[in-house]
Formats: structure tokens, C-alpha cells, sequence
């Protein structure tokens, strides 16, 4: 996936917001945890990654 792809893409499935809103949290976390959280958060909005 490209930057421009995966930009699109936590844009389209509210990554992006995700992020904004916990900032915080996230900011706190590992870093494979906070993208584990952030895709789960994605997939639950309907950006199933194949």
C-alpha cells in the first residue's frame, strides 16, 4: 500500500478522526498497539484490509 493509499484509506474508514478524538491515548501506546487500534477501529467502520 502506498502513503497516498493508507492515507486514503484511515481517511475513508475514520482513522484519521480516530486519531484526532484519542490523541492522548494514542499517543501513549506502542506503536504496534496503536496501529493495531486504529486498524480495528477502521475494520469496525468497514475497511476490511484483504
Amino acid at each position: 500500500m502506498t502513503m497516498r493509499q493508507a492515507f486514503n484509506y484511515l481517511r475513508r474508514f475514520k482513522g484519521i478522526d480516530f486519531i484526532d478524538r484519542h490523541y492522548d491515548y494514542v499517543h501513549t501506546q506502542s506503536f504496534t498497539s496503536m496501529v493495531d487500534d486504529i486498524a480495528e477501529y477502521c475494520r469496525r467502520q468497514g475497511g476490511e484490509l484483504v
